[in-house]
């Protein structure tokens, strides 16, 4: 027979403990009490460390945190440009895909003239770009763009019978492009546009110069700062879920574009490039690098750094005093004695100067 156990009687005795502590809990703790028997110097020296070391910490902690906030954004941004990085090499895979298959490149040429109305003689195919020159990313990103419909029909050809019979060995290899990815190469093709020109403004074979620099680089600057630099393209696109994604995507790289230019040309738009521009009469009139408070600070500049490189070589003439007037003098001459006297002859004796003489050598 099994007998319960008794259970403990709610009303039972408290423990003997159980008056220490409530005793020690309403006693009053008195703050710093180990100081109690140090001077009041010491008190108030102990004091001002306590509170430099709060103040520490908070810094440490503000800091700390502002810095885990960077990281995290910066990994954000790192994200959505290797995402970028990925839909670029997707398009890249098809233009290799395009350039090494005879019959991938045949069947974009059929296409071309049977459904697009194009001549044999215009059709074109997709690019590979080089990975040392960036211009040929940008040209091969515009190529496809231009040829949307054409890969659109290609990838729809895919999919009928006879589209897989005729491609079934390279139908795995070709990875067809979402909508999502066309509306984000359009957009780094809208974003890249001015570094193009401005590599072909700057490139050798235009026999750039230097007052070019800044307005090209300013161009690029006003563009990455546009805050409605997709709006068109996500017009075009519609209503749909991922255009409003894409478009923050692209929008967060234009801003880490921004801060790279930001940190990497900032002090060379402070530098006497301002004013250099003045010497090219293509922008002397426009100047577009400078705004309207600018512009006044850049021509005294301009105006200093012309004077500074001429004053060696201005001339030093020592005009003797004249103590005694002239005894053969004619009547004009006489008659113009105090003209003379205080401001000189009409014609004076031409002195070449250090510049002229090295300019007729």
């Amino acid at each position: 027979m099994i007998k319960k156990k008794k259970r403990a009687n709610d009303n039972s005795e408290e423990p003997a403990r159980a008056g220490d502590v409530a005793a020690e809990s309403s006693e009053v703790v008195v703050e710093h009490e180990e100081e109690a028997a140090l001077t009041k110097d010491d008190r108030n020296q102990i004091e001002s460390f306590r509170e430099l070391a709060i103040d520490e910490i908070d810094t440490y902690l503000n800091e700390t945190v502002a810095l885990l906030q960077q990281e995290e954004i910066d990994a954000v941004q790192r994200d959505e440009m290797e995402l970028v990085r990925t839909i670029v090499q997707r398009f890249r895979t098809l233009g290799i895909y395009f350039r090494k298959s005879p019959k991938g490149s045949n069947g974009l040429r059929a296409l071309q003239v049977d459904h697009f109305s194009v001549k044999e003689d215009e059709v074109k195919t997709p690019i590979v770009d080089c990975a040392t020159r960036w211009n040929s990313c940008w040209k091969m990103l515009q190529r496809m763009t231009e040829k949307e419909g054409v890969l659109v029909k290609f990838f729809a050809h895919l999919k009928i019978r006879d589209g897989r019979k005729e491609f079934k060995d390279d139908e795995k290899k070709l990875r067809r492009p979402k909508a999502e990815d066309w509306l984000a190469i359009k957009c780094l093709q809208t974003l890249l546009g001015p570094f193009d020109v401005a590599s072909h403004t700057l490139g050798g074979q235009s026999y750039p110069t230097m007052p070019l620099v800044l307005p090209a680089l300013s161009g690029i600057r006003k563009h990455l700062g546009r805050t409605d630099l997709f709006a068109a393209l996500a017009a075009e696109a519609g209503e749909e879920p991922y255009v409003a994604e894409t478009v923050l995507m692209m929008d967060k790289c234009r801003k880490v574009m921004l801060a790279l230019y930001v940190q990497r040309f900032e002090e060379l738009e402070q530098s006497e490039l301002r004013w250099v521009a003045f010497l090219d009469p293509r922008i002397e009139k426009w100047m577009s690098h400078l705004s309207p408070a600018d512009t006044p600070k850049a021509n005294e500049e301009h105006v200093a750094a012309m004077v500074a490189l001429a004053q060696p070589y201005l001339p030093t003439i020592q005009i003797e005093r004249r103590h005694q007037t002239p005894t053969e003098v004619s009547n004009a001459q006489h008659r113009n004695f105090m003209r003379h006297h205080m401001f000189g002859p009409d014609v004076t004796q031409h002195v070449s100067t250090g510049l002229e003489t090295a300019c007729k050598k």
